[in-house]
């Protein structure tokens, strides 16, 4: 079960970074009665991706995230909230290329 402050990011993260699915299940890991790691499950069935994992920051303020599909290859990165800002670095191993965006807008790309 989610937390209300695990959805509200999860929704201001997918609103800029569709791709970022929008999942009201997830499970929490806890240690001495704290969230030390949350992570959401999906079913692929259906889906374009071969592999497709989603984690939470236990602070509620960033989320690490990790698909494989054939189109995309290994897309991987992490989003972060920042003075009410959404900011998001993304790897991609097909393209070879770093990018990072701003609020739903890339603000740099380079390839390697």
């Amino acid at each position: 079960m989610q937390t209300q402050a695990q959805y509200e990011l999860l929704k201001k993260v997918n609103e800029y970074y569709p791709d970022i699915t929008l999942s009201k299940t997830v499970t929490n890991f806890y240690a001495d009665g704290n969230i030390i790691d949350t992570q959401q499950q999906f079913d692929l069935k259906g889906t374009k991706f071969s592999s497709y994992k989603l984690g939470i920051d236990p602070g509620n303020k960033k989320l690490l995230f990790e698909y494989v599909s054939d189109e995309t290859g290994k897309v991987f990165g992490d989003v972060q909230l920042f003075k009410g800002n959404v900011l998001r670095t993304t790897f991609s191993d097909k393209t070879n290329q770093i990018e990072i965006s701003l609020n739903g807008k890339s603000v740099y790309l380079k390839k390697l």
